[in-house]
């Protein structure tokens, strides 16, 4: 492979991240609105910590039996400077 390749590879993984937090909260919306307001909102606040936005949604996920709603911080973190939380 070669360093174009590897190049075009990770921004197409990229890509797969960012949707992925995306996916997560239509997901959410579908089931649980008022989680998704409650999520959007934390994830909107540049004030809240992501790593406390995380932890929180594997409680929820885990409580309610949702355990593959889960996303890492830097999809997270990506997700909040694509919408002009964080710069």
């Amino acid at each position: 492979m070669t360093l174009g390749d590897e190049f075009v590879a990770a921004l197409r993984a990229d890509g797969r991240r960012k949707l992925r937090v995306e996916r997560l909260l239509e997901e959410i919306a579908e089931v649980d609105p008022g989680l998704h307001e409650v999520l959007h909102r934390a994830l909107s606040d540049p004030d809240m910590p992501v790593t406390r936005i995380k932890a929180a949604l594997a409680r929820v996920a885990a409580d309610s039996g949702h355990e593959e709603w889960s996303a890492s911080e830097n999809a997270l973190k990506r997700w909040r400077q694509d919408h002009g939380v964080d710069r």
